[in-house]
């Protein structure tokens, strides 16, 4: 308690500074948990891209995903940025003092946006579930995201089917003031590199393999988190699968990040968790299925 509150008031302290960084940019991958999706190719563009040398791009980062992020940021070329811990005091200096935001969930509920800050907010999927009001009982769990949407500045969406999802499910229509982007998400613009997949399917020794990628969604509710029953239907349906599926397939599954990963993938010849080092959509453009 007593560091939540220094933390506050340190926030609070360059708050009311009222300049910001203009060469200053946050991202914040899913609360630090990950560096992927949305917010990997959008440090991506600003790290490779010339018209953005004079700026500086900090991530943030939890302290037991340290290494995991590292190496991301190595197989991507990012080294360039800066790892920040995320919920620390240099995390907070920043969140009030860079002038652009970028998110895919949502900041801490203390974070205030200041006049001039600029704020993108991704989302980071498609919900094919209830989400906010439409969660049974849950109604009253949701005022943090919904607050983290209204206070920003753009809004993107891949799909007419997102946007009236997420406006319906937080209450936006007619409240929320920024801009909604139907552009598509930054994350499915590897679909159309064709040589990358060729090239990491090579570099993975998975030439000439017939893939298939699995990435279920998580479904609960965020203080009441258990994987066991989840992992113990996953092995169930594994070992069915990995009977039927022949020496040149190969399953890949990986976990929403709110769910532990507790299956041994060694008790199965042909499923495995995504390679390591890469991100999750790279993976899924070298599948066939």
């Amino acid at each position: 308690k007593i560091r939540g509150l220094l933390l506050i008031t340190w926030y609070t302290l360059f708050y009311y500074r009222p300049k910001v960084k203009e060469s200053w940019i946050l991202i914040d991958s899913k609360t630090g948990k990950d560096l992927a999706s949305n917010m990997l190719r959008i440090a991506e563009a600003l790290m490779h891209n010339q018209e953005y040398r004079g700026y500086k791009v900090y991530i943030s980062c939890n302290k037991d995903k340290k290494d995991e992020v590292k190496k991301m940021m190595q197989t991507y070329q990012l080294q360039g940025a800066k790892l920040i811990k995320y919920n620390g005091f240099c995390y907070a200096r920043i969140m009030a003092s860079a002038k652009y935001l970028f998110l895919d969930t949502s900041f801490p509920a203390w974070f205030a946006k200041k006049k001039n800050q600029v704020i993108t907010n991704t989302w980071h999927g498609t919900p094919l579930k209830m989400m906010g009001k439409d969660v049974g009982n849950r109604a009253f769990d949701m005022g943090n995201v919904q607050k983290n949407h209204l206070l920003a500045d753009y809004l993107i969406y891949p799909s007419d089917y997102m946007c009236e999802c997420m406006t319906s499910a937080y209450f936006l229509d007619n409240l929320y003031q920024g801009k909604i982007l139907h552009s598509g998400y930054p994350r499915n613009s590897v679909f159309f590199d064709r040589e990358r997949r060729k090239n990491l399917r090579e570099i993975l020794g998975l030439e000439g393999k017939r893939l298939y990628g699995y990435m279920p969604t998580w479904r609960g509710v965020l203080k009441k988190m258990d994987s066991t029953k989840i992992t113990n239907q996953l092995e169930y349906y594994f070992m069915q699968l990995d009977d039927q599926l022949k020496d040149d397939e190969i399953f890949f599954f990986l976990f929403h990040p709110f769910v532990a990963n507790n299956i041994d993938y060694s008790a199965y010849r042909h499923i495995q968790t995504f390679p390591e080092g890469y991100e999750p959509y790279d993976i899924l453009n070298i599948c066939d299925c």
